[in-house]
């Protein structure tokens, strides 16, 4: 694995902020210190009139550009300026956008076409809609690894849970809880609210947790639900969790039985013909290891393998 890699990211509480990274000797940072109203202003000034006043905010990381053959940036409107930053001041280093998020969701490619930076997506859709290169998503053994740890069989509190923000999503869950019921499944939600629900009166929603406390939640139920959002079609970190955690999964995402990783006695593809027995059939089944020499794509050192090759 190489190692003149730089990791950018929005947050230290993004997903992406990789632990798994340090194992390989690969840093990660964020683009800013803390994103005050200033830099936001000149940010917002930045994607008007396309200049580029927030790179005097950027990290130290600006400072140590020449020791990197590669630099991947999660995918938000200011990896725009920071590519652009990049190409300008160090135009042999290759610029790697990674969306781990659909791109309705996030910043558009076009914003990109002036760059020379390099798009990838795990949305094979996306990837197809709007020409990026497709790479699966990945996941971060370290929390997981930690979480497992903490846990047994005997631990479980729940038989199906699923954790997190609406996105339009809350109408579908509720659905579905009705179905679980009917299984008498003993059924987990933590719903965080989301702009798209923001108008939402009728739904008492939870608190945001951290990614340990949401893994250290799943750990406790059998299955772990996946519902993907509108327009969404590639992998969530939910069926990675599920995987590496050793857990059944239950979709709403018919796409899934065309990865490698599939297995009927591990993951339950929901449609609207799904019946309560049919759950309870499921639940029955033993839960299938899936060998290593499919899971190892799925880690941080496949992807990072992957995106930089």
């Amino acid at each position: 694995m190489k190692e003149d890699i730089l990791i950018l990211t929005a947050s230290r509480n993004d997903v992406t902020y990789s632990k798994d990274a340090g194992v390989y000797g690969i840093p990660v940072d964020t683009i800013f210190n803390k994103k005050n109203l200033l830099i936001k202003i000149f940010c917002r000034i930045d994607r008007v009139l396309e200049t580029n006043f927030a790179s005097l905010f950027f990290k130290k990381w600006k400072n140590n550009l020449s020791q990197y053959h590669d630099v991947i940036i999660l995918a938000q409107p200011d990896s725009v300026q920071v590519t652009k930053y990049i190409n300008h001041y160090y135009p042999e280093i290759n610029v790697r956008i990674w969306y781990n998020n659909i791109v309705e969701k996030e910043v558009n490619p076009s914003k990109f076409k002036k760059t020379s930076g390099i798009l990838y997506s795990f949305d094979r859709n996306d990837s197809e809609k709007y020409n990026l290169h497709y790479v699966n998503q990945y996941i971060d053994l370290t929390p997981i690894e930690e979480v497992k740890n903490s846990y047994t069989d005997r631990d479980y509190l729940y038989d199906i849970a699923f954790i997190g923000r609406s996105k339009g999503r809350l109408p579908q869950l509720l659905a579905y809880k009705k179905l679980f019921d009917e299984a008498n499944f003993n059924t987990f939600y933590h719903i965080v609210i989301s702009g798209e629900d923001r108008f939402e009166k009728n739904y008492s929603f939870q608190k945001e947790l951290s990614y340990k406390e949401m893994l250290t939640l799943q750990s406790k139920a059998r299955i772990i639900l996946d519902i993907l959002q509108d327009g969404q079609y590639g992998i969530t970190l939910r069926p990675l969790e599920a995987l590496f955690m050793k857990k059944k999964l239950i979709t709403n995402n018919r796409n899934i039985c065309n990865e490698d990783f599939y297995n009927s006695n591990n993951i339950f593809v929901l449609t609207d013909k799904t019946t309560p027995l049919q759950l309870i059939e499921f639940m029955k089944r033993d839960f299938e290891e899936i060998p290593v020499e499919v899971t190892k794509k799925y880690t941080f050192k496949g992807w990072i393998d992957c995106i930089t090759e």
